[in-house]
């Protein structure tokens, strides 16, 4: 009769290795869609963000005179972004304007669009409303990729 030569097993299985890859694999492809959705949330508020000094511009400008006369590169707000700037004067913004104190910003990559439109309330200030495909609930926005402001900010 031949001697068993039983020892300790070094290592993993191939079939070990390969349920620990397809486990991975698994929550990789659950956690990109959530990643990716994030990333353009943070980047439509980065554009959002990046708009806060035209929209002080426009309510200093308002304060002043009537909103009708707040527009970009008059009364103390700067100029228009022009189309296409893919972020290089502020950061996910590819083209901003403001007309009638109305401010409408491209955002870049994605090309969603934000609206900010300001109402003078009797006590003269303003409130502003937020639209747009950027906005949660309007339409042309995608749940999982739009900005829960709101109706109003």
């Amino acid at each position: 009769m031949k001697a068993m030569n039983i020892g300790r097993q070094l290592g993993f299985t191939l079939i070990e290795l390969m349920i620990v890859i397809a486990i991975v694999g698994i929550f990789s492809a659950l956690a990109l869609p959530a990643y990716q959705g994030y990333t353009e949330r943070a980047r439509l508020s980065g554009a959002l963000q990046g708009a806060a000094t035209y929209r002080t511009a426009v309510g200093l400008c308002a304060s002043q005179k009537a909103i009708a006369d707040c527009d970009a590169g008059s009364n103390g707000i700067a100029a228009v972004i022009a189309d296409a700037s893919a972020g290089a004067i502020i950061k996910y913004v590819d083209a901003l304007s403001v007309a009638d104190g109305v401010i409408d910003i491209e955002a870049y990559p994605s090309g969603k669009t934000i609206k900010m439109t300001p109402t003078v309330n009797t006590g003269q200030s303003l409130e502003w409303v937020i639209t747009g495909t950027a906005v949660c609930g309007e339409t042309g926005a995608a749940a999982d990729a739009c900005l829960d402001i709101g109706a109003n900010s």
